[in-house]
């Protein structure tokens, strides 16, 4: 183990396999770790992608976020550092040499949280590495709350009483900025990008929603066919049946995939293809994956029959297959004077929710979005009779 020195006696710790600073060519991977499983029994430092490393026969860079040294149950924390130590700027100093010397063939490498610290610094480097990541938030404040709080609180203790309040979310992003420390892939970041980039994304899974969607949108990725969108043809990002929901591809598929990626004659894309050829991941009817239903939301208006059946809104067409690109309705209830009184859990279109109304409730808003989490119309419908009692 490696540990490097920072401002104010700050650490960074490092654990190396095959000499990787003293490669002049060929793959190098540095390996970011996402959550940290039974925490509460673990000690720092904590290290991951040894066995990926060494199963693709490269050397490689496995870095310990340091800020989950603060506290013994914070388990995530997206290396995007404290109020005192700048643990982006850090890593891309002690990193910096080498992207210089290998180009792309350093590879940024990480899943869910380790992903999107391989993202923002594989966007810090740009055309001098390249970036393999799977399920990755791209956004910190848009995680689960009680996992983003607990960093946020530990992280930013000066600030904690406001971290933890009714306006958390956009506090959090005040006081990251004050700090300069990057907490979104989406407003903030340089426009260039990777040399080579490979976006791995279940498409069960909800990060598509809030991550992975606004990614593509901040990024002006296009989209090739369902399930794949492309920037060029070496930067990618496939959404495919990978697992259930947020898990992780095997790490067969993640040694798989590094070693293709490895041959610098073909492009990502191509290689995307063979891969949807030949199945990497199980097939999948292409129809239901999360899709940008935008360009045809105006049919879809037209197609749908919105109402009330007993205790049922249902949400019917005669022609639109069900799960069609993920669309699906988020309802709202409201007062007769608009005042919203709570919200549905969201429901696939076509489909239909049941349930009981709050009391009061006169009429529904009912927000119609796509697989992206795109709004694509909304609809308002009157309860008979006028409100719920």
């Amino acid at each position: 183990m490696h540990v490097i020195g920072g401002p104010g006696g700050s650490e960074l710790e490092l654990l190396l396999g095959g000499q990787p600073f003293e490669q002049l060519a060929g793959p190098v991977l540095v390996v970011f770790s996402g959550a940290v499983t039974k925490r509460s029994e673990r000690v720092p430092p904590f290290f991951s992608g040894r066995g990926i490393a060494e199963r693709s026969e490269v050397p490689f860079i496995a870095i310990s976020d340091p800020a989950l040294n603060l506290a013994p149950d914070l388990n995530i924390a997206w290396y995007a550092g404290t109020q005192a130590q700048d643990v982006q700027s850090q890593v891309e100093t002690a990193l910096s040499p080498l992207s210089e010397r290998l180009g792309r063939d350093l590879w940024m490498v990480g899943g869910s949280a380790g992903a999107f610290a391989a993202l923002e610094l594989g966007h810090r480097f740009g055309r001098n590495c390249s970036v393999f990541v799977w399920n990755p938030q791209t956004d910190v404040a848009e995680y689960s709350p009680p996992l983003v709080k607990a960093y946020a609180t530990r992280a930013f203790p000066s600030h904690a009483r406001d971290l933890t309040g009714p306006q958390w979310k956009q506090k959090l992003r005040d006081v990251m900025s004050f700090y300069g420390r990057r907490r979104s892939l989406l407003d903030f970041l340089p426009s260039h990008a990777p040399a080579r980039l490979f976006y791995l994304q279940s498409a069960s899974d909800w990060h598509v929603q809030k991550h992975c969607g606004p990614y593509l949108d901040a990024q002006d990725y296009r989209r090739l066919s369902a399930g794949l969108w492309a920037r060029s043809a070496d930067q990618v990002v496939w959404m495919a049946d990978t697992g259930q929901g947020h898990a992780p591809p095997s790490t067969d598929k993640v040694v798989e995939i590094l070693k293709r990626l490895f041959h610098t004659d073909t492009t990502v894309l191509q290689v995307t293809h063979e891969w949807r050829r030949t199945e990497l991941f199980p097939a999948y009817d292409t129809k239901t994956c999360p899709d940008d239903l935008r360009p045809v939301a105006a049919w879809l208006e037209r197609t749908l029959e919105i109402g009330l059946e007993g205790a049922s809104v249902i949400a019917s067409s005669r022609t639109i297959a069900p799960g069609t690109g993920g669309l699906r309705a988020d309802m709202g209830f409201l007062d007769p004077s608009g005042a919203r009184l709570g919200r549905a859990a969201q429901f696939p279109v076509p489909g239909q929710w049941t349930g009981e109304m709050p009391p009061g409730t006169s009429q529904l808003n009912i927000s119609f979005r796509d697989g992206l989490d795109h709004l694509l119309f909304e609809h308002d419908l009157k309860l008979e009779g006028g409100m719920t009692s």
